[in-house]
């Protein structure tokens, strides 16, 4: 019994972790299909639900201004500016880490 729960176990992780890694890698070919105007929920069913919300808020003139953001494989993030839930613009950066350059830093002196 225990040696099933094993490989059940084992099936488990390693289905789960490649259905997660295929998601992030979608990310970086779902981006060549955005367009600025798109609505949030275009850009959402276009993206997929992986999102997470980075901020908002509220402009002079009223409207809603929100920045949700995506992840990549390579350490990249999508930052996806919405104006009155309308793409107005969005960006690619990466994250960067800060303990792995402390470290480096800690070896070059």
């Amino acid at each position: 019994m225990t040696k099933i729960f094993i490989a059940f176990s084992f099936i488990l992780v390693v289905f789960f972790s490649c259905s997660v890694q295929q998601a992030i890698m979608k990310t970086d070919s779902n981006m060549k299909k955005i367009q600025l105007g798109m609505s949030k929920e275009e850009v959402i069913n276009t993206m997929g639900k992986q999102y997470r919300i980075a901020g908002a808020d509220r402009l002079n003139d009223n409207s809603i201004m929100e920045l949700i953001t995506y992840e990549n494989a390579y350490n990249e993030e999508y930052q996806l500016w919405f104006k009155n839930e309308v793409l107005m613009k969005w960006n690619r950066i990466y994250k960067y880490n800060h303990d792995h350059d402390r470290s480096r830093r800690d070896t070059i002196r």
